[in-house]
């Protein structure tokens, strides 16, 4: 039940997160049906992820849910600023909601198989599992980039982390 309620909330994380940058990814792909739809999560989770990252590293904010939330709100604002700036209202009243929800449910579906096929290999035998959940455990606990190395040498991370960085910075 727990595994179940996760996967849902990782689903509307992400929609919310589309959702609030609309307006930005609607005035990028102004000339498509679904107004950029389909690249709105991504296009939410890279500006948002990006600048807590850069923050994080002018040691501006540390890396803590509670700031990470501050930053993506700020955001949510000002792309809501955006859509009453440039009164954005018709060009999304000609958008098509119709390929807008056939692509979230098409996302969802996408999303629900790749979790399924996951749960068949949990472990973290004979692959990069292990690499992936020392940074992410070494993230988790770090309140200051760059990371600490996981092997506690006293050095930061010496190796590129983006994705365990996102992945942690969605977990917080």
């Amino acid at each position: 039940e727990g595994i179940s309620v996760s996967i849902i909330v990782w689903w509307l994380f992400t929609a919310a997160l589309g959702l609030g940058f609309m307006p930005l990814t609607g005035l990028i792909f102004r000339r498509f049906e679904d107004r950029g739809w389909i690249f709105s999560k991504s296009i939410a989770i890279l500006i948002s992820s990006m600048v807590f990252f850069w923050l994080n590293s002018m040691h501006v904010l540390k890396f803590v849910q509670l700031n990470m939330l501050i930053v993506t709100v700020v955001l949510f604002a000002l792309n809501i600023a955006l859509f009453f700036k440039l009164k954005m209202e018709t060009l999304f009243s000609e958008a098509n909601y119709v390929l807008i929800a056939v692509e979230e449910v098409l996302f969802l579906f996408i999303y629900l198989i790749w979790v399924w096929i996951i749960g068949f290999k949990p472990e973290a035998y004979g692959t990069e599992k292990f690499m992936d959940y020392g940074f992410l455990t070494s993230m988790m606990r770090s309140l200051w980039l760059p990371f600490e190395d996981m092997w506690y040498s006293g050095e930061p991370i010496n190796y590129y982390y983006g994705g365990q960085y996102v992945t942690a910075w969605m977990i917080k």
